[in-house]
């Protein structure tokens, strides 16, 4: 398992993952959220608490830039590289 930085591609394929679920949230729906960290895990060599981390950094990052219902929780820290994706998209 990495314990190196994330790279683009390891991000990406979390923030999409992450975008699908809060997709699905939002939209109502229910969803397994371990199914998704599992999708994710397939994808990059991190851990499934890594992934889980990086699933509430996203969250964190949403909610700074205004874009998450109040009642979602989100992680404190907010890693630069992670910053750029959802800003980004």
């Amino acid at each position: 398992m990495g314990s190196s930085p994330w790279n683009d591609e390891e991000i990406g394929v979390t923030v999409d993952v992450d975008f699908r679920m809060l997709t699905l949230e939002l939209a109502g729906e229910n969803y397994t959220k371990p199914e998704f960290r599992r999708e994710v895990e397939r994808d990059v060599d991190r851990s499934p608490g890594a992934i889980e981390y990086k699933f509430n950094s996203v969250s964190a990052i949403l909610d700074e830039l205004g874009c998450l219902d109040p009642q979602l929780q989100a992680a404190a820290q907010r890693p630069g590289s992670l910053t750029d994706r959802p800003r980004a998209l």
